[in-house]
């Protein structure tokens, strides 16, 4: 199991009994997605989209569950500094298998346990709280709300039915072929400019026209460098410029790969634009690279591939939409003369519930993508293997940046782990104070781990029988 989805929850101690007995609990559910149980009177709050805080009216004793994205730093080193001014006591890693860290925490007057979980840049950072005086008496009561938190919104039932693909052919020269989505609406092919302007592009659209998935843009032309031959025939950046043999591009400094890709979402977006990841991919650029050496056969014409990637949020009439674009381009330079293409140009847009169903679109369309042999001979004039290069060539980038998907929406791999969980009936847990994750038969509004065994026992209303000694598990999101 992979820990990059966001999982939110607050940290308890082992051994302690369930609890929140005496007090009455009612069920708070936010449209924002979630739903627990809290004690009458104990207020809730969603800060921003990805924390939430639950605390008592007096302010005495909270819980708080936040997600975030980290690049650089271990659990245990992002937990010293989680929690502003806090004393943070012994860090103890209670996963050999997964980046998970247990630590003490004073802060303040008040007294907490926090969990930080990390994994490949998608972070969680589990926080219960109250006076010193009071922390033992809550932790019960904190306890009860933690194994109550579910997310109440269900993209991952609606997705349930798994997509079918078909074969999409080029239709205008037999160039390629890529499997898409057989019930959505899907159009391209190879667009060509001149005999060696040839622009390969792929949209498909779901069914309900919410989801867009596309592979290359040929109304993205060739862009030609500014030299000082064109600056003495008057031609100005921005301009459209043929240098003969049919061939037409525009006049553009040369753009990087992940510069381009922001550049290109912004459009996409066409409105507000919150950009939630930027990276370079030099990865990526590596694989062109390969090819770039390999077609090169003049040493005095070098072509350099740079790529990129953006991860990013827009509106479309109320919903949020999220947003992945990848985009690599190449200089071309020979003497005084340089020359860009935008090799590759790779996005989706999908309401948030379904971004993981669009990278999944995205990185089938790349593993399947093969170029016709004979088309490539014809149209590279050589009896090389090219379209072996460039099968290969997109299958290694398949593989290199699939892996960007759980970066790119904190909660994909979460929705993916909820359509498995509701295929199969089960529900996985986590026991706050240890770490350990179970998988048990779905069922029980609430579940416990009986103390000094792996036993789980559930319950439909939180009170579990009181010559027990169970500790609370948290059901992960």
């Amino acid at each position: 199991m992979r820990l990059t989805a966001l999982v939110l929850a607050v940290v308890g101690a082992a051994g302690c009994a369930a609890g929140g007995r005496g007090l009455t609990f009612v069920n708070y559910e936010d449209p924002a997605g979630f739903q627990l149980e809290h004690p009458r009177g104990w207020i809730v709050e969603a800060r921003g989209a990805s924390s939430i805080v639950v605390r008592s009216a007096d302010q005495s004793a909270y819980v708080r569950i936040s997600g975030f994205v980290e690049r650089g730093r271990t659990a245990a080193e992002r937990i010293r500094t989680a929690i502003e001014g806090a004393r943070i006591g012994e860090i103890r890693r209670v996963s050999p298998q997964w980046d998970i860290v247990v630590a003490p925490f004073t802060a303040g007057g008040t007294r907490g346990n926090a969990l930080c979980a990390i994994s490949g840049g998608a972070g969680t950072l589990m926080i219960m709280a109250a006076r010193q005086s009071e922390f033992e008496s809550y932790r019960s009561v904190l306890g009860r709300i933690l194994g109550s938190f579910r997310f109440t919104a269900k993209p991952a039932a609606a997705a349930s039915e798994p997509l079918e693909f078909t074969q999409f052919r080029d239709p205008r020269e037999s160039a390629f072929s890529l499997s898409v989505p057989r019930d959505w609406r899907t159009s391209g092919g190879l667009f060509r400019g001149n005999a060696v302007d040839v622009r390969p592009a792929v949209e498909t659209v779901s069914g309900d026209g919410r989801t867009l998935v596309m592979m290359g843009d040929a109304r993205i032309p060739p862009f030609f460098e500014m030299n000082q031959q064109l600056m003495w025939l008057g031609f100005r950046e921005g301009q459209m410029y043929s240098p003969g043999y049919g061939l037409n591009g525009q006049i553009s400094r040369y753009v990087p790969g992940e510069a381009f890709a922001e550049s290109y979402a912004r459009r996409m977006a066409g409105g507000t634009l919150q950009v939630k990841l930027r990276r370079n991919r030099p990865d990526l650029a590596e694989t062109f690279n390969r090819m770039n050496r390999i077609l090169s056969a003049n040493p005095s014409f070098q072509s350099v591939t740079t790529a990129g990637e953006v991860v990013f949020e827009t509106q479309r009439r109320g919903e949020t939409i999220a947003g992945y674009c990848m985009a690599a381009t190449t200089r071309h330079m020979a003497l005084q003369t340089a020359f860009w293409l935008v090799q590759q140009i790779n996005c989706y847009t999908a309401p948030i519930a379904d971004a993981v169903t669009a990278g999944g679109v995205l990185t089938r369309m790349y593993k399947t993508f093969t170029v016709n042999p004979r088309w490539a001979a014809a149209q590279l004039q050589t009896t090389a293997n090219v379209a072996s290069i460039v099968t290969e060539t997109n299958a290694a980038l398949s593989e290199a940046y699939s892996s960007t998907f759980w970066d790119a929406w904190k909660s994909d791999d979460r929705l993916s782990r909820q359509r498995e969980d509701a295929t199969m009936g089960v529900v996985r847990l986590v026991d706050p104070g240890t770490g350990q994750t179970h998988t048990v038969e779905a069922g029980s509004n609430y579940y416990g781990r009986l103390a000094g065994t792996n036993a789980v026992i559930g319950s439909n209303t939180g009170d579990f029988p009181p010559r027990l000694d169970v500790v609370p598990l948290v059901q992960l999101p």
